[in-house]
């Protein structure tokens, strides 16, 4: 019998064990939806990644916002077919794409102008 032992550095245990609880609180949210009877009325897609810190720091010294770099991640769906899949995605550009919103539209309709 051979056992093979890897060394992890704390920044990758602490992402597992991260990774590890989000897939706990995933398991919690599916046992509730089914156990409310509630799985065909509920559209659901989560995903959460977690970056490898060293790779974020290699882009950072090579002046890069974008590159390629693993990902640990968790995902969850529930979901009946592409288009609901589609419908929860549109939504989730629109609620990112207001979430930070300007000034004039914070300003609209309130007679405030900063000219």
């Amino acid at each position: 019998m051979c056992i093979f032992t890897t060394k992890i550095d704390p920044m990758e245990h602490k992402d597992i064990k991260f990774i590890a609880e989000v897939y706990h609180l995933i398991k919690q949210i599916e046992e509730l939806v089914e156990g409310s009877d509630m799985a065909h009325r509920v559209m659901a897609a989560i995903f959460v990644g977690v970056i490898d810190e060293g790779e974020m720091e290699d882009l950072a010294k090579r002046n890069e916002e974008f590159g390629h770099v693993n990902m640990r991640s968790m995902y969850s769906f529930n979901v009946e077919n592409k288009q609901e899949l589609e419908v929860i995605k549109d939504i989730m550009d629109e609620a990112y794409d207001n979430q930070d919103p300007d000034l004039d539209d914070l300003l609209n309709g309130l007679g405030i102008s900063l000219n």
